[in-house]
């Protein structure tokens, strides 16, 4: 995963060169400035769950961009994120099921 500034908005995704040399940046997502925060990578793997993450294709002429790799920090929340996505799919459905289970029987 990368973070690209794409004429001044930033973007975090997965990063490919295409052949014709522009760029391909898959699974994205906009962000406010140039550091991702605890809540910009949330809203990234809720978004990626959803599958609602961009695709932008980028390059030639009268487009700037920067490329970034993620700062040890912002990777470190990414991991534990994840972890906590895994966590709240195993769990999910049992706890619909269960509420759904309390409404009906009555508590």
């Amino acid at each position: 995963m990368k973070k690209v500034i794409i004429n001044g908005v930033s973007y975090v995704g997965d990063l490919k060169k295409n052949e014709d040399g522009t760029m391909t940046l898959s699974k994205a997502m906009s962000f406010e400035g140039t550091t991702m925060s605890r809540s910009d990578l949330s809203k990234y793997l809720k978004l990626k769950n959803l599958g609602e993450l961009e695709n932008l294709d980028f390059g030639g002429t009268g487009i700037s961009w920067s490329i970034s790799v993620l700062s040890e920090n912002e990777n470190m929340m990414l991991q534990i994120g994840e972890i906590a996505m895994k966590s709240a799919k195993g769990r999910a459905v049992k706890e619909v099921e269960n509420d759904l289970f309390d409404f009906v029987l009555g508590k």
